[in-house]
């Protein structure tokens, strides 16, 4: 078996992922594919850097497993691992910066990112809503009762990009927080900016 440098309940949550993500390309297709052709279904998805870098994670690691106890498949499945060790996002493709916030948490395992992972491996239309909103509720801890009074645009002070403006839903009852809350950021990849532009003009 190789080093273990993960723990016993990530790579349980590595099969449970691959497993989700063959269930949806194998229905997408009709049919159940082989390693090779199912890396390459998977890597036609137009994911965002974080779903591919664990996805990418999860299935290397479950086709090693698979090669280990099916030697007779290691020479698909090989093959099928060093395609998978080149997919990377568009977004990461084209060379768009991240801010050090975003490069932080792309090893992190938590709740929302696999309720990301459990979406994305399914067919449904809402798939992508679902991980938009959370997002952008990573990104600026706003509340969803804060979001129909968003601004998302370029910023109006030197030194920053973007900017996100919204009426505080933490004021009153004598707290001291302003009416208005405004986020500045220096730089944010074109997904999260895409993101943002799109909850703030998404119907509440």
């Amino acid at each position: 078996m190789p080093t273990r440098t993960r723990t016993a309940d990530t790579e349980q949550d590595y099969r449970v992922r691959s497993a989700q993500m063959a269930e949806a390309v194998n229905t997408a297709a009709g049919r159940k594919l082989g390693p090779i052709a199912l890396a390459k279904a998977v890597m036609a998805r137009k994911l965002g850097p974080s779903a591919v870098r664990q996805f990418r994670a999860a299935l290397i690691f479950t086709m090693t497993e698979a090669a280990l106890y099916k030697p007779e498949r290691a020479a698909l499945l090989g093959t099928a691992i060093n395609m998978l060790r080149t997919w990377k996002s568009q977004q990461e493709s084209d060379g768009v910066p991240k801010t050090s916030q975003w490069k932080q948490k792309k090893d992190v395992e938590s709740d929302t990112t696999r309720i990301r992972h459990a979406a994305l491996a399914t067919t449904s239309e809402n798939a992508e809503l679902l991980v938009a909103v959370l997002d952008c509720g990573e990104l600026t801890g706003a509340r969803f009762v804060e979001w129909p009074t968003a601004t998302f645009r370029s910023s109006t002070v030197p030194g920053y990009c973007w900017e996100l403006t919204f009426t505080n839903g933490k004021r009153g009852n004598n707290r001291s927080h302003g009416e208005i809350r405004t986020l500045r950021w220096k730089e944010l990849p074109d997904d999260l900016v895409a993101t943002a532009r799109w909850k703030t003009h998404w119907p509440h």
